[in-house]
């Protein structure tokens, strides 16, 4: 773990909605929802800051958010604009260091120690580089300065929009202990509730559940989050970071019975198949998941002995994970299949799943 500040942690603002107002100034202030269709079963990607005074948010049915908002502007998202726009993000970010770690379309890490500007100052490079994106791509950034990723990342959510967070060794204690359990990156909606069950409410609370009682409750991710509330947290800057899984969800038009499920899963074991045609990649790893029509979802997952290869294989696999243990009484709203545990098909030759080769 750095004892300098040297990490960063780059968080563009509203990302999506920031570039559709940044490219029709007629947008500019007014509520901007990056969503699908609202007629059918979508949900928001991102919104602007105007629309989450509406109580907007990410991944919300367009449904909801129309009925929260229903003056507001709703875009159909331009996935490879948006991406386009990243690359230039990063080209900027490469001209201060060669450690940069493109996290998503909108999050990066950087290890400034030995920035290329042979700036002594870290918060000189990060102004310099919300400068940079601002002059040159119109687009505001918030950014957290840590000594780890953990604290870097808490810190670029601190000060939204367009905020500076410095988290040092002198004040991350007082910073974690005043979170919302929410706020404290690793901890999903579905953690923090069960957190808030137990009592735990900010991170102050957290900090009295042993390392012990994590690891029963969350696992390995208990033990992790157990260390980075303390500032333990030695993970590095990955600048090749390579795409470990691949998934493939679809939500339906209309609620269905498990009845008619099958159409479904034949569709998300056909689309990943395409997909893992075009990498050259087999599998191991499958995991469904199931979202109900009362938003609670389950998800079920196994590895096989030997690499899944055909369409039939993970059609059966994926049925089989149906009947374990799933609440078939509900109506079911989305589908989705993630594959992980990827394999090069050039180093492996004539290798087919056997039924029942489950690990």
């Amino acid at each position: 773990m750095s004892i300098e500040l040297d990490i960063l942690h780059i968080d563009m603002d509203a990302y999506f909605a920031s570039i559709e107002q940044r490219d029709n100034l007629y947008l500019k202030g007014l509520p901007v929802i990056i969503s699908g269709n609202i007629n059918k079963r979508s949900v928001v990607s991102t919104c602007s800051y105007e629309a989450r005074e509406y109580g907007i948010r990410s991944s919300m049915p367009t449904k909801t958010a129309y009925r929260l908002c229903p003056n507001g502007v709703f875009i159909f998202p331009r996935f490879e604009y948006y991406k386009s726009v990243s690359k230039q993000i990063k080209k900027i970010l490469l001209e201060f260091t060669d450690k940069v770690e493109m996290f998503s379309l909108d999050e990066a890490y950087l290890d400034i120690s030995n920035n290329k500007l042979k700036l002594r100052n870290p918060l000189e490079v990060l102004v310099r580089i919300k400068e940079r994106i601002n002059r040159e791509l119109g687009l505001t950034c918030s950014i957290g300065l840590s000594f780890s990723k953990f604290l870097a990342k808490i810190g670029s959510d601190y000060r939204k929009p367009n905020g500076i967070t410095v988290i040092g060794h002198n004040n991350f204690e007082n910073i974690i202990d005043s979170l919302e359990i929410n706020k404290i990156y690793g901890i999903g909606n579905s953690t923090a509730e069960e957190l808030k069950k137990i009592g735990v409410k900010v991170g102050k609370d957290l900090k009295q559940l042993s390392k012990g009682f994590l690891f029963k409750k969350f696992g390995v991710r208990g033990v992790k989050i157990f260390e980075n509330i303390r500032g333990i947290d030695d993970s590095k800057i990955v600048t090749d970071r390579v795409q470990k899984s691949f998934s493939n969800e679809i939500t339906l038009e209309n609620d269905i019975e498990v009845a008619e499920v099958q159409v479904v899963i034949r569709k998300c074991a056909g689309n990943i198949l395409n997909l893992m045609n075009v990498k050259g990649k087999y599998f191991k790893t499958i995991t469904l998941k199931i979202k109900f029509s009362d938003f609670s979802y389950i998800s079920r997952q196994i590895t096989c002995k030997n690499v899944v290869t055909e369409y039939n294989d993970l059609v059966f696999i994926l049925n089989w994970l149906i009947c374990q243990k799933m609440d078939l009484k509900k109506k079911i709203r989305l589908i989705g299949v993630k594959i992980s545990n990827l394999i090069d098909k050039n180093k492996i030759i004539g290798t087919q799943l056997g039924l029942f080769s489950f690990s």
